[in-house]
């Protein structure tokens, strides 16, 4: 059939002996062949051709608009999560914090609840001996980044009993104060340390008192003013934490009418603002 357009390939001679044993001995086969080169058959074929190749480039369109449909899906849900936990603009609405009311407010703790074991400075002794070991070891930008991760998530993964559906990167902060009350908030693992610090110092009353946040190890957080460059990632914070809220001093001097309320008798007012409390209550 390489040659269909010579003459000699498009007949058959019937008394060939070849022909005549294979082709014309056989029932049907002359008729056969005699529909199969007929105008109508010809159509046929054409029209089937045809059918099945406006089937293929259907299917073909179905599958583009599929995908199309996918990959919009896909960027939906993209620019949502970037609108949700990214912080372009820097305000404190970005970090989503709320204020969780405990079932018994009004709880002291007392001072030795932030006092450390002996089992405790034990193992704080050892993981200074075990960084001074690592310091004084060779090692490569990607290995010291590797063993921060892990050392991260070794000491963070502990501290919330959930991450609150928050995806990998965020970190679910909740701070807990000596009455009960619970604020949480979430936090990108590249955010500077002082973003949080700020917003628990904006979420206080006024005029709020100096404080310092201890960790689920009972050490305190590095102050952002001594380690400028810690990020919420590097200090350990990642998936989820629980932040233990500590007053160090008293709040600055008020005004009159708050001043009559620090007696020896006088009930302590809670350290979170009003308005959260109102907006915790009303919810």
């Amino acid at each position: 059939m390489t040659k269909p357009g010579e003459q000699k390939y498009r007949r058959l001679r019937l008394n060939n002996p070849r022909i005549a044993e294979c082709v014309v001995g056989v029932a049907g086969a002359v008729e056969f062949l005699e529909a199969a080169v007929s105008p109508s058959c010809l159509a046929l074929a054409l029209a089937l051709a045809l059918a099945l190749a406006l089937a293929l480039a259907l299917a073909l369109a179905l599958a583009l608009a599929l995908a199309l449909a996918l990959a919009l899906a896909l960027a939906l849900a993209l620019a949502r999560f970037r609108m949700h936990f990214a912080d372009d603009d820097g305000s404190e609405d970005a970090n989503q914090g709320w204020v969780i009311l405990p079932a018994a407010p009004d709880v002291e703790v007392p001072e030795w609840f932030f006092e450390r074991t002996a089992a405790e400075l034990k193992a704080q002794w050892a993981d200074m001996v075990a960084r001074r070991r690592e310091a004084s070891q060779l090692t490569t930008a990607a290995m010291r980044e590797a063993r921060e991760r892990q050392r991260a998530a070794a000491e963070g993964g502990g501290g919330a009993g959930g991450s609150g559906g928050a995806p990998a990167g965020v970190a679910v902060v909740r701070v807990r104060f000596p009455e009960g009350v619970c604020l949480q908030g979430h936090f990108a693992a590249a955010e500077p340390l002082g973003r949080l610090v700020d917003w628990v110092a904006a979420s206080l009353r006024q005029p709020a008192p100096p404080f310092e946040l201890i960790m689920p190890n009972r050490k305190p957080l590095p102050a952002p003013t001594a380690s400028p460059a810690v990020t919420v990632g590097s200090a350990g914070l990642l998936p989820a934490v629980v932040l233990l809220f500590r007053p160090t001093g008293r709040p600055p001097a008020a005004g009159h009418g708050q001043g009559q309320g620090q007696g020896q008798g006088a009930r302590q007012l809670p350290l979170l603002s009003d308005a959260l409390l109102a907006e915790a209550q009303a919810q």
